[in-house]
């Protein structure tokens, strides 16, 4: 996993990125991933039914400077953002679980199944 994580860190690795996720999301992370990044800034979007926000979620989006990767971290709507994004020109990547699943990861965190369960739930 550490090489892994590694080498999908070289796709923000000194770059200006983006973070679009649900508010607090990041609020329980202890180490973040995306730490080797130039620069972080993040725009917050509902927890729960992002969707439902799609169109306020996409205009704010599209006032993030093209030269930032951005990275969207917001269970189903986060793929259809990216692609939307995309094809305004930007760079964007649905990295779902990523920064839970690596925090997890690097304080080998050795969760049950009611554990997971809830970390793995929305926030």
């Amino acid at each position: 996993m550490r090489i892994i994580s590694k080498k999908i860190q070289k796709l923000w690795k000194n770059r200006d990125i983006s973070i679009i996720c649900g508010e607090g999301i990041f609020d329980n992370i202890e180490v973040n991933i995306f730490d080797c990044a130039s620069s972080i800034d993040y725009q917050y979007a509902p927890n729960h039914n992002a969707f439902k926000d799609y169109d306020k979620i996409l205009n704010q989006a599209l006032t993030i400077d093209k030269n930032r990767l951005i990275i969207i971290i917001l269970g189903p709507t986060a793929s259809v953002l990216a692609c939307d994004l995309t094809v305004q020109g930007y760079q964007a990547l649905d990295l779902g679980h990523i920064a839970k699943d690596y925090n997890s990861f690097v304080l080998n965190s050795n969760k049950d199944k009611k554990e997971l369960k809830k970390f793995f739930a929305p926030d």
